[in-house]
């Protein structure tokens, strides 16, 4: 074999290189003798086939197969030697070969781009730390009720935390827009689902209303083609549905999972909840802080293309499947934002996992599932639920490796602790997002 080189393009790659037709000649002359002593033609005793013929029927197919066999083979032992991290599938494209003449093809294929784990005594990470009151519980407690609310009809107009059903039309200088309409759309007043200025044009209209409402986009909106437009849209008001909450009984309690139907016992399940909360979104807090770092180290982090495409497609799929109830519309810009995120993340991670050699071994992941078994009313029937299911078990193994690989920087980082109610965590910790200005 003999490797041409290859040219680069930021982190897309093509290679060009030549197998003897010696090599391919053997190769495909050995499977043509294996094919002759067992294929039943008749006429023919097995194993009396002329090579004539057996070349006639099979020849072609088998040539091809030699060729794409030996173009793969080649290829990735070359960038093994390398310890080129290939991302993708690659493409090869062979040139024309005929017996007695040497193959030369090329390879297009795209690699992971370089990350280095440099400065890592250097990364500062704040670590809230939580302090849980009886207002936080009594919040919590509340939530728990509107989830058992009772929604019933109402001829009223509409306030806060009522639910509408409505259908909408929307136009911007006159002209729709992609997106620009639904019909049956869900929605409850002051939960932002969306755009605030609308939900509070629902206020005070009744079911069967029918009006106009212009609204103005802000110049940040997540939607290209929305961004500090004036949109007018055209509302109809089908349903308005307000919510009863249910009182606190033992009858209530005993629905939510407390058996004995004790209200001390239903405020430290929720208190427990809590904490399980905080720990859970504290975990991922401190994983953005640690690969946000990380990024900063790498400067401009390039995303290779084709992980892109492919990711987008997923998510694609992925809101058509949840959206389309609704019919809503995801920019491209939105699913190539997120797309891009995911696979940085994923880099990141391998990159930290591969360096320090973390691996997760039976017993730790035996010990993980029994962990989370014993949350539930029957912790065996979870048990075998995995042992079922090679899926689940993967998710997990993979989740223990992250786990590993945030613990090993945060070891190496400085940590510096911060008090904070629980109100004030929730909201540092959901405004904190990945730096899209770091990926390019």
């Amino acid at each position: 074999m003999q490797d041409l080189g290859e040219t680069v393009q930021n982190l897309s790659h093509r290679r060009k290189i030549t197998i003897s037709s010696e090599k391919i000649e053997n190769a495909f002359n050995k499977k043509l003798i294996d094919i002759s002593k067992k294929i039943h033609i008749d006429g023919f005793r097995v194993g009396k086939v002329p090579m004539n013929i057996v070349i006639q029927r099979y020849g072609s197919s088998v040539r091809r197969d030699i060729i794409n066999n030996m173009m793969q083979y080649h290829f990735l032992q070359s960038i093994h030697k390398e310890n080129i991290n290939l991302v993708g599938n690659p493409i090869y494209i062979p040139d024309h070969y005929e017996a007695g003449s040497n193959l030369t093809y090329s390879v297009e294929f795209e690699v992971s781009p370089t990350i280095e784990l440099n400065n890592l005594h250097a990364i500062e990470i704040e670590n809230p730390v939580v302090k849980i009151t009886e207002e936080d519980v009594d919040s919590m407690l509340n939530i728990m009720r509107q989830h058992k609310a009772i929604w019933k009809e109402s001829h009223a107009g509409a306030n806060i935390d009522d639910k509408l059903t409505i259908d909408f039309k929307g136009w911007i200088d006159e002209k729709e827009f992609k997106g620009n309409q639904a019909s049956n759309f869900v929605l409850v007043i002051g939960q932002n689902k969306l755009i605030q200025d609308f939900e509070k044009s629902l206020i005070g209209h009744k079911k069967n209303d029918i009006f106009d409402v212009s609204i103005q986009f802000p110049p940040n909106y997540s939607v290209d083609y929305l961004k500090g437009k004036l949109v007018t849209f055209k509302v109809f008001v089908k349903k308005v549905e307000t919510c009863e909450l249910p009182e606190i009984t033992s009858k209530f309690i005993s629905s939510l999972g407390v058996k004995d139907g004790s209200i001390a016992t239903l405020r430290e399940k929720i208190t427990e909840n809590i904490k399980i909360e905080i720990q859970n979104k504290n975990y991922n807090y401190i994983k953005l802080q640690i690969l946000n770092a990380l990024l900063k180290n790498n400067q401009k982090c390039k995303v290779p293309p084709v992980l892109l495409k492919q990711e987008i497609k997923n998510l694609r799929e992925q809101a058509n499947k949840e959206f389309n109830e609704n019919k809503m519309n995801i920019s491209e810009k939105m699913l190539s934002n997120q797309a891009k995120v995911r696979i940085i993340i994923n880099l990141l991670l391998c990159e930290i996992i591969r360096y320090y050699k973390i691996k997760v071994d039976e017993k730790q992941l035996h010990d993980q599932i029994n962990k989370e078994a014993c949350l539930y009313e029957k912790p065996a029937k979870l048990i075998e639920f995995y042992a079922k299911n090679q899926d689940l078990m993967d998710n997990m193994r993979n989740y223990l490796l992250e786990k590993q690989a945030i613990n090993t920087i945060l070891n190496e980082a400085h940590v510096t602790e911060k008090s904070m109610n629980f109100k004030e965590f929730m909201q540092n910790v959901d405004n904190y997002k990945f730096d899209m200005s770091l990926i390019d």
